[in-house]
């Protein structure tokens, strides 16, 4: 019996296979265990290598907020690849803001998006155009008195708290929506288009608020998502 069995041509041949197909599934396991281990690492890797793509491109904010907890999944690289985003042009930097060719105190500037009609300026003076006239009915928590606020303090305002860079933040979001058209289109809420997602932005306070995906948003958050796409920078 053993040594039939020693010498049975019909084991030899199968013994590798089962052999073989544990091996597989152990490589499989160590993959599995090791990408979970390093899923911690994984967004860096992701965010350095989908940089040059998504530079001048915005996600909704639903999107981004629906996504933002699932970082290194396929939802979330789903959400924020160029093909859900948005292409931007014509959105300034704060630093394009500032630049106002003697545009402060008397005339029009030149060269610079402050002469455009969507702003309602007209030819009031830089420094004398209201937070109230770019918001409209809308609000940015913490700019309390919009009438007689000026947008121009509020760009040139040096505070480095949450609040104040928040503020700082929403402003250039605002007059960017207003001069570009695919600004607009990122901030305008894809399922309710009459909601311009600043509005809901600007009611988020220091103690946090409801942000356009029904989550918990706070003012940092809400600065971090402008600035990451490329809204307000």
């Amino acid at each position: 019996m053993n040594e039939r069995q020693i010498h049975d041509p019909q084991s030899a041949p199968e013994a590798p296979a089962p052999v073989g197909a544990s091996v597989s599934d152990l490589a499989s396991a160590r993959r599995r265990r090791f990408i979970k281990a390093g899923a911690g690492a994984v967004p860096v890797a992701l965010t350095l290598s989908s940089r040059p793509v998504m530079a001048t491109n915005c996600v909704t904010a639903s999107a981004w907020g629906s996504t933002m907890g699932l970082i290194g999944t396929s939802q979330y690289n789903r959400a924020r690849s160029p093909a859900k985003a948005i292409a931007i042009s014509g959105a300034k930097l704060l630093s394009e803001w500032k630049q106002t060719d003697n545009g402060l105190s008397s005339g029009n500037p030149t060269n610079t998006a402050w002469n455009n009609t969507a702003l309602g300026r007209s030819t009031t003076p830089i420094k004398s155009y209201k937070v109230s006239t770019l918001l409209g009915s809308a609000t940015i928590a913490g700019i309390s008195s919009p009438t007689t606020t000026n947008v121009w303090d509020v760009l040139v305002s040096t505070g480095s708290t949450d609040a104040d860079k928040y503020m700082r933040a929403m402003v250039v979001a605002w007059l960017n929506a207003k001069i570009s058209a695919t600004v607009a289109q990122c901030v305008t809420d894809p399922t309710r288009p009459n909601v311009n997602n600043l509005k809901t932005f600007g009611l988020i306070g220091t103690g946090g608020g409801t942000g356009p995906d029904g989550k918990t948003w706070t003012q940092a958050g809400v600065t971090t998502y402008l600035y990451e796409n490329y809204i307000s920078r």
